[in-house]
């Protein structure tokens, strides 16, 4: 049976998931919220930093790799601890090359194991509408679609109740 184990990122790896993450919003941002490349850049830079001023020592924002029981790094996920007894995923990914094996599903029943362990109760998590790949996972694994008035255009944000 296949499992992951979660443990905290390497400065290295850190650097790494950054850069392509913020590569990776840019593109999201140019396809879903029709932003020019600059000003999608910009923005993704923006938020980044705002959101990890400290990078993996950011208080109440917790980055993790995924390993395999091969040793294997299969993915990440960082959370923020919004409340009390609430996270927001702010990020999920899956490497190429390990997708559609089940390490998706594996690493959020590891990460809801470990919010468990801490009392936590809901998480909430935003992703992008055309992604459909990502919204079929978390639907499979339990999330509904929460409704938002001041959503952006094209995201979809989700919750779920442990």
């Amino acid at each position: 049976m296949k499992n992951v184990v979660l443990r905290q990122m390497t400065e290295e790896e850190y650097r790494n998931w950054r850069a392509w993450s913020v590569k990776n919003y840019i593109n999201e941002m140019v396809k879903t919220r029709n932003l020019n490349r600059t000003d999608a850049k910009a923005q993704a830079e923006t938020e980044f930093s705002n959101l990890l001023p400290d990078h993996l020592s950011t208080v109440n924002h917790f980055l993790y790799s995924a390993d395999s029981a091969d040793g294997n790094t299969v993915g990440m996920i960082w959370y923020e601890h919004c409340e009390p007894l609430r996270v927001f995923i702010c990020d999920f990914v899956v490497y190429d090359g390990f997708r559609r094996m089940g390490y998706g599903s594996l690493i959020l029943k590891e990460l809801e194991r470990m919010l468990r362990q801490d009392g936590i109760a809901r998480i909430e998590l935003h992703t992008f509408e055309n992604n459909a790949a990502a919204r079929s996972l978390y639907k499979k694994c339990g999330f509904s679609q929460l409704q938002m008035e001041e959503a952006e255009a094209g995201s979809v944000y989700l919750e779920k109740y442990l």
